[in-house]
């Protein structure tokens, strides 16, 4: 493999992570832990908040 290619690959696993991060920490701070924490789905009752 390229350097460059090797580079390309690389910079794209950081930003994926970088994502992931991102939206687990918004997720914590702006949306009431929707999105990481875990739920049980027999108990979970629908509300519009999930939508956004």
């Amino acid at each position: 493999m390229k350097t460059s290619k090797k580079k390309i690959w690389i910079g794209c696993g950081i930003l994926c992570v970088l994502s992931v991060l991102l939206s687990s920490w918004y997720a914590v701070a702006y949306n009431n832990s929707r999105l990481v924490v875990p739920m049980d789905f027999k108990d979970y009752v629908f509300d519009i908040k999930d939508l956004r």
